[in-house]
């Protein structure tokens, strides 16, 4: 009796975290919604340049219709006709328009932009102040349609479903997707890559939070109470809520560590070292569990909203490319003699390889400066970094490489923080 009662215990334990049994996330999708399009502008052609404005509903949410703007940027000088990106984005601006138009040149591929992720104002309520309200009805009813990040998915894959409609009509039959987003787009990025297998590769941007649990505690150890910028979820007690049933449930729909086992497709992970939601070294908490191929961009001395958008830009896209054309460098990496040596395996020839320190009294690396050094060596293909330990406090680090013949393709390793031998 006792070795049943165990295994079940075990199972219980296990299956959620291997994404077996089927999450309310799994439940909402698999739902039939309402869905419809129309194109509410439309100007130029495929071989010219084609800008194109949808407008999609993509369901009916707590008695709320969502409606998202969809841009769509065929560019001039395409060259991918089967494969696009979908940028996942929150309110929309005309100015967005220009801007757009110049990074779908750079993707040379179709590009649509997903506006009104999520839908907002609700409730009077907007960004992580609605997502954390809508976690706490959720904990506090049970009804399963409550969590935010439900709706946000199914508006991006009903706007993907009108891209590929309209595309269509337009003689591209573009059925892949690269999806890209920020902060709680970035989020919902990892979510549509797990969900929607016309997603073949995703580049979150500055959301640097999986595995919820360990990244809380993480928090915790790193600031002594959890950052300022997540106020909207700990000033409502929710990060006790989690620990409870119902919290675990809700974990197992909305945290992307939940579903590492589908996130087998290519991934390129853009992170800010200064950014204040989470702490530098965030990624350690699951980067290795990650499957498939991936890749990291840190920037360095850049904040969540992260200022070198060209940097960004000609990053993913070179990724993009990178997928399609299957030349992707194997690059690999090795931490060694405490932490305090990096040896890195390029697998490919370089224009560039440097490495990034910071330092601080802390933990907290949020207000420290990032410096740039060139004092490495070389073993054969190997690049080799030492760092000693500092005289006090903390010293963080990690190696940049930028390829030869290849541009954008820069790629970063990890983090590694070194603790002073007197504290």
């Amino acid at each position: 009796m006792r070795s049943g009662l165990t295994i079940g215990l075990v199972l219980y334990l296990l299956l959620p975290s291997l994404h077996i049994f089927p999450t309310l996330l799994d439940d909402y999708l698999s739902e039939k919604f309402d869905e419809s399009w129309e194109v509410i502008h439309e100007e130029g052609t495929v071989e010219d340049g084609l800008t194109a404005l949808l407008k999609v509903k993509s369901q009916r949410w707590r008695g709320i219709d969502w409606y998202h703007n969809v841009g769509v940027f065929v560019p001039k000088n395409l060259k991918c006709r089967d494969r696009g990106v979908i940028l996942i984005a929150g309110d929309c601006k005309p100015s967005d328009f220009i801007i757009l138009k110049m990074i779908a040149e750079k993707f040379e591929a179709p590009f649509a932009t997903v506006w009104n992720i999520p839908n907002q104002p609700i409730f009077g309520m907007r960004e992580d102040d609605l997502i954390a309200y809508s976690f706490l009805m959720f904990v506090r009813t049970g009804e399963k349609d409550w969590p935010l990040l439900l709706p946000m998915v199914q508006g991006v894959k009903a706007s993907v479903d009108s891209v590929i409609s309209y595309l269509e009509s337009k003689g591209l039959k573009v059925k892949k997707f690269l999806a890209t987003g920020a902060s709680k787009r970035g989020w919902t990025t990892y979510l549509i890559g797990a969900m929607d297998d016309r997603i073949f590769a995703i580049a979150p941007i500055v959301f640097d939070n999986l595995n919820f649990g360990k990244q809380m505690d993480h928090q915790i150890e790193a600031y002594g109470w959890y950052s300022e910028e997540i106020e909207e979820y700990w000033s409502r007690g929710l990060m006790d809520e989690l620990k409870t049933e119902k919290g675990k449930v809700l974990l197992d729909a909305v945290d992307p560590y939940s579903y590492v086992e589908k996130l087998t497709l290519p991934k390129l992970i853009v992170l800010a070292t200064n950014d204040r939601y989470w702490v530098v070294d965030s990624l350690n908490m699951y980067f290795d569990e990650l499957k498939g191929l991936k890749y990291v961009l840190y920037n360095p001395n850049e904040e969540h909203d992260i200022s070198d958008t060209a940097r960004i830009v000609e990053g993913i896209s070179a990724f993009f490319k990178g997928v399609i054309l299957n030349n992707l460098p194997k690059l690999s990496w090795e931490f060694n003699d405490g932490g305090t040596e990096l040896i890195v395996y390029p697998n490919g020839k370089l224009d560039d390889f440097k490495y990034y320190t910071a330092e601080s009294d802390s933990l907290d690396f949020r207000d420290s400066f990032w410096q740039e050094h060139h004092d490495f060596r070389m073993e054969g293909d190997r690049y080799i970094v030492k760092v000693e330990k500092p005289s006090s406090g903390y010293r963080a680090y990690f190696a940049e490489l930028e390829y030869s013949g290849y541009p954008g393709f820069i790629f970063t390793t990890t983090m590694r923080i070194l603790k002073s031998g007197k504290d």
